[in-house]
């Protein structure tokens, strides 16, 4: 938090949410629709983009809350369309790791391999290769932050990766992209 109470996101967490509501306002939407709602009730940190013309599309998509899964729907929707929706699970859930020495890659970790097999099709009706590494960390406990400063052994699924590598990663920086400055950067 600032000083005067408000709060400082990074540079990435701003890029995604200005975003986020570039997208959201282009969607039909009440006079009195305002962006993004001030801290959600016992979630420190977390905003909120009521919009139930977003709701309605999600729906459309057979996206149901609580379901992670890519459904058919979305996957038959335009390339612009799932392009943006590829940009926001990369803002989320993926990563950029390595350097110019090692290599540079882009990542999409995830326990359901079907979500990875079904963004690997999308990326490649846009041109870009990817590759899909089955389980990466194997099921059984694994040592996690316990959300109170601690850690504690949990229960886990077997986790499987996406990569994204050498000359795919201009195609996805062209085609896909992040809104996440943070990652933009590191990219670049």
């Amino acid at each position: 938090r600032e000083a005067n109470g408000g709060l400082r996101f990074s540079p990435g967490v701003q890029g995604i949410m200005q975003a986020a509501l570039a997208a959201a306002q282009t969607l039909p939407h009440r006079a009195d629709f305002r962006g993004w709602q001030t801290e959600v009730a016992g979630q420190d940190g977390h905003f909120r983009l009521a919009l139930a013309s977003l709701r309605d599309l999600a729906l459309e998509l057979g996206m149901r809350p609580g379901e992670k899964q890519i459904a058919p729907a979305l996957e038959r929707s335009s390339s612009a369309f799932y392009c943006g929706f590829l940009r926001g699970l990369f803002d989320a859930d993926g990563s950029v790791q390595g350097d110019q020495r090692k290599g540079v890659s882009i990542r999409l970790t995830q326990a359901s391999e079907s979500t990875l097999q079904a963004v690997q099709r999308m990326l490649a009706r846009l041109g870009i290769a990817s590759a899909i590494y089955r389980d990466r960390h194997p099921d059984g406990q694994r040592e996690m932050p316990d959300g109170k400063g601690g850690r504690r052994p949990y229960d886990c699924a077997a986790i499987h990766e996406l990569v994204i590598s050498g000359a795919n990663l201009a195609r996805y920086a062209e085609r896909v992209g992040f809104a996440d400055a943070e990652k933009a950067a590191r990219l670049e």
